[in-house]
């Protein structure tokens, strides 16, 4: 019943919009809002050259009343997301009918689509012209004569929506949460390994995305990214040990140049270092020559995580097979997820000092 209804659409509506529609709704992490719909599908050549078929705008868009349709079409079957206008399926067995109409065997088209968003959320369409497929420049040049690209009117996909992270601080800025929650995910999702290193080792992304509260899901990637591309392990042990060395620092409402600053103290091998001196170029901030060392170590630290516990440690236990280690401290156990630092439980309540933990082995 469910694909009867996507195949009604794509009838009603035109196969290709209502293809690409559904593949955003689908694909996107965190779902995808009416504006962000309408930019991804001007940037559809094919869902343009079907729209285009009888009449071409003056601009290169989807017109708004094709996707206001679309989505009233949809609309019982979706549900807004978080606290803004992201839409995504309200219930699994839509998100399962999606993928099995569109994501055939052996189809390019899921890797495609995440390529094409993780373009769109990295801004590289704004202010300029995309070139047209044949298919699109043969449409508009039966209406306009010797134009092959156009303008799509797509945002720049800034990490500041507005305010400056250095200047503001925190409490006067607003941060592109979508591109933060978003674009990675797609790099990942694609293949795209240069992309998705390029963002995980940049300083404004770990800084911006401790400023959103979106530090567990930047630990999370690192480790995804490491399943994803093996290749690059060493180089994200490196951001995830600078992270991890600094989670209690960057979790507290502190002073945005101060992962800056750390990320200065890095060996100059390390990806945060240079993703720093590029930061301070690029910025103006003028700190290289202040915050240069002369005799600065070169060495890598092993710590990986530094995980503050309010007391003294006293026994420590990992769960075999888990993310997941005990700690005696003072007369509390904690028990933690490694890849976070996050405090999972606190099991209080012991007369004396806990000495010794350790997991049953039947769980």
């Amino acid at each position: 019943l469910i694909i009867n209804l996507f195949e009604r659409l794509a009838e009603r509506r035109g196969k290709e919009l209502v293809r690409k529609a559904l593949a955003c709704i689908t694909l996107c992490k965190d779902g995808v809002s009416e504006v962000e719909l309408a930019h991804l599908l001007s940037l559809d050549d094919a869902a343009l050259a079907e729209q285009y078929e009888w009449w071409v705008p003056p601009v290169r868009v989807v017109p708004c009343i094709v996707v206001t349709r679309l989505l009233a079409d949809l609309r019982p079957y979706l549900a807004t997301r978080g606290s803004g206008s992201a839409m995504g399926w309200y219930h699994r067995q839509f998100w399962e009918a999606a993928e099995a109409w569109l994501f055939h065997k052996g189809s390019q088209l899921r890797q495609r689509v995440h390529a094409e968003l993780a373009e769109y959320f990295s801004g590289v369409h704004h202010a300029a012209e995309k070139r047209y497929t044949p298919t699109l420049c043969e449409v508009v040049r039966k209406h306009i004569r010797d134009e092959k690209a156009g303008d799509r009117l797509v945002p720049a996909q800034n990490y500041e929506l507005s305010g400056d992270v250095f200047a503001t601080g925190s409490a006067a800025v607003r941060l592109n949460e979508r591109r933060l929650a978003e674009y990675v995910h797609h790099c990942m999702c694609a293949g795209l390994d240069e992309k998705t290193m390029h963002e995980l080792t940049s300083v404004m992304y770990i800084l911006c995305k401790f400023e959103a509260g979106m530090g567990t899901e930047l630990q999370l990637e690192l480790i995804e990214a490491m399943d994803v591309f093996p290749a690059r392990t060493k180089e994200l042990n490196m951001v995830k040990s600078f992270v991890g060395k600094r989670l209690d620092a960057c979790t507290k409402p502190v002073c945005p140049g101060q992962i800056v600053v750390e990320a200065f103290n890095e060996p100059d091998a390390s990806p945060m270092f240079q993703s720093a001196v590029d930061v301070c170029k690029k910025r103006g901030l003028g700190w290289e020559t202040a915050l240069k060392w002369i005799r600065k170590p070169q060495e890598f630290d092993p710590c990986q995580m530094s995980i503050p516990t309010g007391a003294e440690v006293l026994s420590v236990a990992y769960e075999p097979g888990s993310r997941r280690v005990a700690i005696g401290s003072g007369n509390s156990i904690l028990i933690i997820d490694v890849t976070t630092g996050d405090v999972l439980h606190a099991l209080e309540g012991h007369t004396g000092a806990v000495l010794s933990v350790a997991f049953d082995p039947d769980g």
